[in-house]
């Protein structure tokens, strides 16, 4: 590798705060670490049109330099732990293994760009509209009554001037995932009722799985991979209520939290967005959360026993592929 391109290399890695070593083996491949320098340890490999990576920001650095046509592979199972955003037409290769997002992550293929703003004037037509006038009257009897009248008035006609904002998409670029799975970031369970307390004895919901891949703009294939959405978190169980030193407070229970929806795989936002998939790959929705159990009434009663909480609600099943401009 020349002088310049190292100090340009040098320059990018150190904005990326990576380590950097040059190597002669395959190319002047490039291999980048976060702590060390050696060429075994099987970090970022880059030649003329592959990359292999083998955690979250080996990848994350991968895809964010990445040009068109090149294969980024992956070397083992990976938890990804942040967005991932692609706006190149690059090959995605799981090798077989599993990139399984957590922290509520996704990848992201496209993008929208800002281009200008569009404004354009919107006339509200004359309208009668109702007028309330409230007064009293005094009844036979002597008393007085408040009595609300209605009448029509016009309201004349106006103009108003509405803005929005105009977007250009990247329609041109064409991605591939292939050979592994991808599986969505599940959804946070829900914490229990915590027991012998008065507003916190009921379980919490669980939090909905997230999508797994979201499509902005482009076309995404797939080929030999399984995307699943994320599974909706489990809601809490509920625990006793504390009694008070009253003898008809008996200690009631709180309810289970209701589990977390399930996420879609695929969400597409747009109608111009492609997605094609060969027969070997599959496509399917998270698991919804189950409810939380109810607790039982406290134990520790004074006269009668106190009520039992009700169990919470399985959380909503999702589609597989949710299309937003649909909705």
């Amino acid at each position: 590798m020349n002088k310049k391109a190292k100090l340009v290399c040098l320059g990018l890695c150190y904005a990326l705060n990576v380590t950097v070593c040059y190597g002669t083996q395959i190319n002047n491949y490039i291999m980048l670490s976060d702590n060390n320098c050696d060429f075994l340890n099987n970090n970022v490999k880059m030649n003329s049109n592959k990359i292999f990576v083998q955690d979250t920001n080996t990848l994350a650095i991968a895809v964010s330099n990445s040009r068109a046509g090149e294969k980024i592979i992956l070397n083992n199972d990976i938890n990804l732990d942040r967005n991932i955003e692609i706006k190149n037409s690059v090959n995605i290769d799981l090798n077989g293994n599993k990139l399984k997002l957590t922290n509520g992550s996704k990848i992201i293929v496209g993008e929208k760009i800002f281009d200008h703003t569009e404004y354009k004037t919107v006339r509200h037509p004359g309208r009668h509209v109702p007028h309330y006038t409230t007064k009293y009257v005094t009844q036979s009897n002597g008393e007085r009554k408040q009595v609300t009248e209605t009448s029509w008035v016009w309201e004349p006609g106006w103009n108003e001037t509405i803005s929005e904002n105009i977007y250009r998409y990247m329609d041109n670029i064409d991605v591939i995932f292939e050979n592994g799975e991808i599986k969505g970031s599940e959804g946070a369970s829900g914490r229990d009722g915590q027991p012998n307390t008065f507003f916190a004895c009921s379980g919490k919901n669980g939090e909905n799985g997230d999508v797994a891949m979201d499509i902005i703009s482009g076309a995404v294939r797939l080929r030999n991979i399984r995307v699943i959405g994320g599974d909706g978190g489990h809601g809490g169980d509920g625990a006793y209520q504390a009694i008070l030193h009253i003898p008809f407070f008996t200690g009631n229970a709180g309810h289970g939290g209701n589990g977390g929806n399930s996420g879609a795989a695929v969400l597409l936002q747009r109608k111009e967005c492609k997605l094609i998939q060969d027969i070997n790959t599959s496509i399917s929705r998270g698991n919804p959360g189950y409810g939380g159990k109810g607790g039982e009434a406290n134990p520790n009663h004074w006269i009668g026993h106190g009520t039992d909480g009700k169990d919470g609600k399985i959380g909503k099943t999702s589609v597989s592929i949710y299309k937003n401009y649909e909705h």
